[in-house]
Formats: C-alpha cells, sequence, structure tokens
C-alpha cells in the first residue's frame, strides 16, 4: 500500500487564490523532476498527458496536478 497524501482539491486551490495566496507552479517532465518539486513544496504541478502514470502520480506526493493535452 503506498503512502498517505493529503492532497489539494480544486477548492483547496481557489479558496487559497481568493485568500490572496500566491501558489507555485511548474512543468515537470520526469518522476525525479516531480519528487524534487513536491519536496521543495512547490503547490501545483504541470505534467503533459503521455507523461502521467501512476509513478508521476506517486512521485507528485501532495502536488495539485494539471495535466494537459498536447
Amino acid at each position: 500500500m503506498g503512502m498517505y497524501h493529503t492532497r489539494p482539491t480544486v477548492a483547496d486551490v481557489r479558496a487559497r487564490k481568493a485568500a490572496g495566496d500566491t501558489l507555485t507552479m511548474l512543468f515537470v517532465e520526469t518522476p525525479d523532476e516531480a519528487r524534487a518539486a513536491a519536496t521543495a513544496g512547490i503547490d501545483m504541478l504541470s505534467i503533459i498527458a503521455p507523461l502521467w502514470t501512476p509513478e508521476m502520480r506517486e512521485a507528485a506526493g501532495d502536488c495539485f496536478v494539471q495535466v494537459g493535452l498536447l
């Protein structure tokens, strides 16, 4: 069984933005990049659909993830 995560929801992100918080977002291409971003405290990750895998989701930790089409 994998590690338990407390990933933010869309409502959580919207509430933070409404409160005036500045959110950080980063485009990542590898699980190592996703893991490093999560460790660094990046709030949101952008990942393209072909790279979106269960390994990538696990590496992204508690980051909110936006998956985009090519």
